[in-house]
């Protein structure tokens, strides 16, 4: 691994950042990141949802995003989640549980598109 640091867990708010990948940052006179770059990206995609209605049961969502292999995280005190579908794990055994969803009860992005567009 060239030097940086690795994403370990699926970034929240952070466009175009997947686990595995590996960043080199510049810090501020506090401490706080600056700017960042890629060093290498992985082959893994990341998933935001986020809870639009209150009774929006989101975390049984995650965990059958878990139950494929993704890694998830939740805020779910604030309605965000986000998911980690690694490069082995084929989007035709994630869009099934995702295309159930009401659009208008939660909502989902892709940040971070690294998956092939045909599998």
């Amino acid at each position: 691994m060239d030097s940086g640091f690795e994403v370990q867990v699926p970034p929240l708010f952070v466009r175009d950042i997947s686990v595995g990948d590996v960043l080199s940052a510049s810090f501020d006179e506090k401490g706080d990141v600056a700017s960042f770059r890629h060093v290498s990206r992985s082959g893994a995609s990341t998933i935001w949802l986020l809870r639009l209605e209150p009774g929006a049961d989101v975390m049984s969502v995650m965990a059958k995003l878990r139950a494929t292999g993704c890694l998830t995280v939740a805020l779910d005190d604030l309605g965000c989640y986000a998911a980690s579908v690694p490069e082995s794990v084929a989007m035709s055994k994630i869009d099934p549980i995702l295309d159930v969803l009401d659009s208008n009860a939660i909502a989902v992005a892709f940040p971070s598109f690294r998956h092939p567009e045909s599998e």
